[in-house]
């Protein structure tokens, strides 16, 4: 496992830190690594309030030796390059992930039966390649390499169920680490299931004949792009939020009172339900482009305000229509 160091520790901005500490109460299992769920209060508040003081005393080594003991570390716990967060397996064994089989093995496997028994006695046995024989190799890839599983890893899916919203999410340590527990897990269960025959197919690694040899920049930016125009479609989709009128009849009132020390009258109130439908059907809003709820409340105030008290009913509908058109930028 690669630890901590209290340098790191030190240098590590808010965020940083929240991602160490995220770590550990993952591996104490006091925290869901999937839905952030609390599973055992006692254990994470304890966790929290130690690395928290530590934090504030500015404790550095203290920090790193907390996150060393409290972090587990059998031969078949890693880590991501860099990070705190752990990837195991369920069951704690070295379980089976593929079989590394000989390249020659590989070539006669569709010749007769005759040639490929005598060529046969020249091949290397298959070697099982374990849990922890990916746990050596992940820990030893570089930067580029790390990137590369990360685009990989979002390309087959193992982030979807993580609802990140911004592609730079694929290389935080919590998700990325996972994203690997997922597939390694899949790995694992595939490797079960079809046996020897399945040779590396499933591992998640992007060495030849690994699950991700073949993924290419050009499959990251086809889902890259899928990604962006889902993130759209959601944007597009959130829609209009609509209110019963008698709801915004019973608001308006109370914005009424609120500003004008009185309620609308009957012309005002129909003009009021009219700006607010109007205004959160407004699709060009730069609330609703950022994907933010309309400020209703505040639109309403405006709109009270706007409204000449002594002699609103004296200006009429022609006056009250020209402050909708206001209140909306029209």
């Amino acid at each position: 496992m690669v630890a901590v160091t209290a340098e790191q520790i030190e240098k590590a901005d808010d965020d940083g830190r929240k991602t160490m500490l995220g770590g550990l109460l993952i591996s104490l299992n006091a925290v869901d690594a999937i839905s952030d769920e609390v599973l055992n209060q006692e254990l994470y508040d304890e966790g929290k309030a130690t690395w928290e003081a530590l934090i504030e005393d500015e404790d550095w080594d203290g920090a790193a030796a907390f996150l060393a003991t409290n972090t587990p570390t059998p031969e078949l716990e890693g880590t991501t390059v860099g990070g705190t967060q752990t990837v195991r397996t369920d069951t704690g064994e070295d379980v089976l992930l593929g079989v590394i089989r000989d390249p020659l093995d590989v070539a006669i496997e569709d010749l007769e039966g005759a040639d490929r028994a005598l060529l046969g006695g020249f091949t290397k046995p298959p070697e099982d390649y374990l849990a922890s024989d990916y746990l050596e190799w992940l820990q030893g890839i570089s930067e580029g390499d790390k990137d590369r599983l990360a685009q990989a890893l979002f390309v087959q899916g193992y982030y979807d169920g993580f609802n990140i919203t911004d592609l730079d999410d694929i290389n935080d340590p919590t998700y990325f680490a996972n994203a690997i527990r997922g597939a390694v897990e899949n790995a694992a269960t595939a490797a079960e299931i079809f046996g020897p025959d399945l040779g590396l197919k499933a591992v998640p690694t992007l060495e030849e004949g690994g699950r991700f040899a073949d993924v290419t920049q050009e499959d990251f930016e086809q889902a890259k792009l899928k990604f962006e125009q889902a993130k759209l479609k959601l944007l597009r989709d959130s829609g209009p939020t609509y209110y019963p009128t008698s709801y915004l009849k019973a608001t308006g009132q109370q914005v009424a009172q609120q500003t004008l020390g009185r309620n609308f009258n009957r012309r005002e109130l129909q003009q009021y339900v009219l700006m607010a439908n109007t205004l959160l059907d407004d699709q060009s809003d730069p609330a609703r482009l950022r994907n933010e709820q309309i400020d209703l409340p505040s639109a309403g105030v405006e709109f009270a305000t706007s409204l000449d008290r002594e002699g609103a009913q004296a200006k009429g509908i022609g006056d009250l229509m020209s402050t909708v058109d206001k209140v909306l930028g029209l």
